[in-house]
């Protein structure tokens, strides 16, 4: 028995209010800007939508008025917000100002509407007026353009020319269009008492339609040729989509949509009737329908429709679907079938009356036109029947255990029931248990076209065999699923020998029987959600269609090729339908059963194609903003860097992951799930970062550099070594003539104190030889004298001939003492003694200073006496490299000693060696001990 039961269906539309965020329900604009973000322009501010949250502005921020009525964008990225009597501000690095001329505007136009505006920076721009024609600012400047007319509007047409459009003053009910092609003006006149809210499209080259009060008219060729529609309202919005299709948004009205533009259909779709509604069309091609009344509704695609009927508490919703040779039927939780006609009507197909007593579960209609209807008693849920429908006869059978799924084999027609306990096959009005399958539970039976029957429970996955009957379990470890066992919640037999699998957490795979591969989509291997999957559905093409997180998906076969590679995953729709119970496609017609109602979809060739939006919102240069759009280059000091980025996609809010790269810096992709990169101290040099979107191919990339400083550049660093060179090569020449000055004064000095030192040698060597020769000539004693007077000549030839000398041979040195010593012997005779135990080696190799040896041995005489009873010994020998001079110490009294000769003897080997000269006395013997030089000392 039918009952007649029509629902009404219409476009899915997702509301966003105050609620949600906005300011105010009351919206009189909505505009995208160039990165991608969603304005909108409210009687209590402007407001910026980013997908999740708002961001409002309001005077408080700095806004010159709340009323927000027009929004613009210039080359720089400037945001500029027009009020309602036409004060303009704009947003620039998150802080908003006024433009130049501000109050100048408002207080020449009065109370005047403003109506547009074409902004190219913040000292100028256009703005068009409803009551006063348009104005022109230009650095300060302000141009009153046109003042005699009203309503006047501006518009960019696709190629960048400007439309200048007013409907007439009060007694003058004229439309006057003024078209500038290039720089020439053309107008366009037209009779007809056009009131508020002008707009205009261009159709082609010749042809400009044109809104005008509550009329849309066509110009042809600069003149009007008709009026294509006249409605009841006025018109407040004149758009077309990517599509073609015409938008005209009324007063109260609604939007009306004319497909490909035919304003002269009848009867054309109306959304939101009763609300006045402008319609914008972002990037992404969503639709944003905003309202002076209640906020804005987000239509994602015009294509998905919604019985929302199915969604309430009484009528419940739409669990299953059956497609009967082209008919669709539906279950829902409400114990109600219904039907789909091909005109879109639904209608209650049965009425299952207190006789029958039945709860249905599941429905199948086999080859001989028999239906079966299985379920649960209504009195009694515990116990299970089935309904035989063949023709007028109703037959009752009993079911084992509760209801699961039911399928008629397309090989041999067998009827399968699938229960609580197990898998049963329908012969002759009985069920008959499959062996093997009591021990489990089975939920749902698919076929494939090799005879196999596929049983999906909570363990896994079981194949039979239609031939035999034999009953085997797919085992975890053969599927690859990483040895874990899955919770299948649905199964799809593909084309060459391959299952497609939904899962409850895991997402979905693609398994090849033959190979015994799998592949998975889900986030970690697509970017998408695709985790919790309900239901699946293969249409002809082999795409397969799923459900999946609260969006629609597509996983589409490419090539006609057998394998899973050849599968390319899509998102089509981005709403939240609630949990989908189950998906079938009719007439090319999609149909979801959602927890939020019954949704078709028109267009099955529906996809995301266009990439969502990445875009780098902000770059934060040691903390201050910087913009992407100029040359980047910074100094070296700059190098702590933050980036932020957004993924603009109104139609997909899943919470994306990032993969970014710096070159220069990262070898490999940084995975992150934050939408912030930082980096600090980064050294000089060219780098390029990439980001992209976890799943997708498509880079965001720009290039900056970090300059060197001054004092590592090129030019730097040769001038200072240059200069090092030449400071060092000067500070080695002015130390090498200060050294040099040092040595030759030093060596000058050293010279003055030996002549001194000489000096001081030769009177007192003078004044004791003239002593010994006087003792001569005093006892007359010719001979001696004569003798002695020829070795004091030469010695003295010696003193002056070694004067200059630094050091002198002791061989030459030996033979001045010996002379001396033979002086002294002759006045002394036995009373003095010499043992000169210098070997010849000795005195020819070694070097001694000049008249050293010579004063030793001088001073053992002038200061010791020598007597018969007590003589004096003197002995020189040469022990290592000293010179031992030692007598027995025998003092003379009351004699005055200098002491000039040992002080100058040290004075001498000072400036020569830093050998010391020793000198013992033990009260007995006096030794004196000084140094002797080799043949290498010499030199020095």
């Amino acid at each position: 028995m039918f009952v007649s039961s029509v629902q009404a269906q219409d476009v899915f539309l997702k509301h966003y209010g105050t609620t949600e965020g906005l300011p105010s329900n009351m919206i009189f604009k909505a505009y995208q800007d160039s990165d991608g973000y969603i304005w909108f322009g409210t009687n209590r501010g402007a407001s910026c939508f980013d997908g999740f949250n708002f961001q409002n502005y309001s005077v408080k921020d700095g806004l010159a008025a709340n009323a927000v009525f027009h929004f613009d964008e210039d080359d720089e990225k400037r945001i500029y917000m027009v009020t309602f009597l036409g004060r303009v501000s704009y947003l620039e690095n998150g802080i908003i100002k006024e433009t130049q001329g501000a109050k100048e505007i408002q207080e020449q136009q009065g109370n005047s509407i403003v109506s547009s505006i074409v902004a190219f920076s913040p000292d100028s721009f256009y703005l068009g007026f409803r009551q006063k024609g348009y104005i022109k600012v230009f650095k300060d400047t302000i141009i009153n353009e046109i003042d005699t007319v009203r309503n006047f509007f501006i518009n960019e047409f696709e190629n960048g020319k400007l439309l200048y459009g007013t409907t007439g003053i009060a007694k003058c009910p004229m439309t006057l269009l003024k078209y500038r092609n290039k720089n020439t003006f053309i107008s366009l006149d037209a009779q007809n008492e056009g009131k508020i809210h002008p707009r205009a499209l261009r159709v082609n080259k010749n042809e400009i339609i044109y809104s005008a009060g509550n009329k849309v008219l066509l110009f042809k060729n600069n003149k009007e040729v008709s009026c294509l529609r006249e409605f009841d309202e006025h018109i407040i919005n004149l758009s077309r989509d990517r599509q073609g299709n015409v938008w005209v948004g009324t007063l109260k009205g609604g939007a009306y949509f004319f497909p490909n533009g035919d304003l002269t259909i009848e009867n054309p779709e109306r959304l939101l009737k009763g609300y006045s509604v402008d319609v914008l069309q972002d990037r992404e091609g969503n639709y944003w329908l905003s309202t002076l009344e209640n906020g804005v509704y987000f239509l994602q695609s015009k294509s998905l429709l919604c019985f929302s009927e199915f969604s309430t508490k009484e009528k419940g919703h739409i669990e299953h679907f059956w497609n009967f040779d082209g008919e669709l039927w539906m279950l829902n939780n409400r114990n109600k079938v219904f039907s789909l006609d091909k005109k879109g009507n639904i209608k209650q197909a049965k009425d299952y009356d207190s006789k029958l007593n039945l709860r249905v579960m599941g429905m199948l209609r086999s080859t001989k036109g028999i239906e079966y209807h299985c379920g649960s008693y209504k009195d009694d849920p515990m116990f299970f029947k089935m309904l035989v429908f063949d023709g007028a006869k109703v037959k009752q059978m009993s079911l084992v255990s509760a209801f699961k799924d039911m399928l008629e084999s397309k090989i041999d027609s067998t009827i399968f029931v699938t229960t609580h306990i197990g898998l049963h096959e329908l012969k002759d009005d009985s069920l008959m248990a499959i062996k093997g399958s009591e021990a489990f539970r089975c939920n749902q039976l698919r076929e494939d076209k090799k005879g196999n029957l596929f049983i999906i429970n909570r363990d896994g996955v079981w194949r039979l065999s239609l031939k035999n009957r034999l009953l085997r379990k797919f085992k975890p470890d053969k599927m690859h699923f990483d040895g874990s066992i899955l919770n299948v919640s649905d199964l799809i037999v593909l084309d060459d020998d391959m299952l497609c699998l939904g899962t409850l957490g895991r997402g979905l795979y693609i398994y090849d029987q033959k190979s015994e591969t799998s592949r998975c989509f889900n986030l970690e291997t697509t970017g998408f959600k695709t985790g919790y999957i309900h239901a699946i559905f293969v249409d002809k093409n082999g795409d397969i269609w799923f459900g999946a997180n609260g969006g629609l998906f597509v996983l589409r076969k490419y090539m006609n090729a057998a394998s899973f590679d050849d599968y390319k995953l899509a998102r089509v729709l981005n709403v939240d339908f609630g949990e989908i119970y189950d998906i079938n496609i009719v007439d090319n017609k999609l149909y979801l059963a959602s927890g939020q109602g019954l949704f078709v979809l028109d267009d099955l060739a529906l996809e995301d194609n266009q990439k969502p939006d990445l875009v780098i919102t902000k770059m934060l240069v040691n903390q201050r903003l910087r913009s992407i759009d100029q040359q980047l280059i910074f100094n070296h000091d700059e190098n702590n860097i933050e980036i932020n980025f957004q993924v603009f996609s109104y139609r997909n809010l899943d919470e994306y992951e990032y993969l970014y790269k710096l070159k220069g810096v990262d070898k490999d992709w940084n995975q992150i799930k934050s939408n912030v990169v930082r980096f600090s101290q980064l050294s000089p040099g060219k780098y390029i970062f990439q980001l992209k979107v976890l799943g997708q191919n498509d880079l965001v990339e720009f290039v900056f550099r970090i300059k060197k400083p001054f004092w590592k550049k090129w030019w730097f660093i040769t001038i200072v070594t240059l200069l090092a060179i030449l400071f060092g090569w000067w500070l080695v020449d002015t130390r090498y003539r200060s050294l040099l000055r040092t040595v030759r004064m030093r060596e000058k000095l050293l010279e003055a104190e030996d002549s001194v030192l000489k000096a001081q040698i030769n009177p007192h060597f003078l004044f004791n030889s003239l002593s010994t020769l006087n003792s001569f000539i005093y006892k007359e004693d010719k001979e001696k004298a004569i003798r002695y007077l020829e070795g004091l000549s030469d010695l003295l030839r010696y003193v002056l001939s070694s004067k200059d000398s630094r050091l002198v041979r002791l061989a030459d040195e030996l033979k001045i003492v010996k002379e001396y010593c033979y002086l002294q012997k002759a006045r002394f005779g036995d009373k003095l003694n010499f043992n000169l135990s210098v070997s010849e080696v000795d005195a020819e190799r070694l070097y001694i200073v000049p008249m050293a040896f010579h004063m030793l041995i001088e001073n053992a005489v002038k200061h010791n006496y020598a007597t018969t009873t007590r003589k004096l010994y003197i002995r020189v020998s040469v022990k290592g490299n000293y010179l031992i001079v030692s007598n027995n110490l025998q003092l003379r009294q009351n004699i005055f000693s200098s002491k000039i000769g040992l002080k100058n003897i040290r004075k001498r080997y000072h400036m020569v060696t830093k050998r010391p000269v020793i000198i013992d006395n033990d009260g007995t013997n006096f030794v004196v001990k000084i140094p002797l030089f080799g043949e290498v000392d010499k030199g020095k």
